[in-house]
């Protein structure tokens, strides 16, 4: 897993998700294929979810939690 990249993508995701921005659903999927194949993306791909249904302050607290849990809020 690139962690720099994952970094660098939720510096741009949490903010959208904050102002509940549409766009963060477009942010979220690089997040996504960043992820995919390691062992954090089932818990990321809940958090998708919760994203597609519009619950823009539950994926950001879920992904907060995810964020610290592997160290990506360097």
């Amino acid at each position: 897993m690139d962690v720099a990249r994952i970094s660098n993508v939720l510096r741009e995701l949490f903010p959208r998700l904050e102002q509940s921005q549409f766009n963060a659903i477009t942010k979220f999927r690089e997040l996504e294929e960043l992820v995919a194949g390691n062992e954090v993306s089932a818990e990321v791909t809940d958090v998708g979810r919760q994203l597609r249904l519009m619950q823009f302050d539950v994926a950001l607290d879920r992904l907060n939690s995810i964020a610290t849990k592997y160290d990506w809020t360097s």
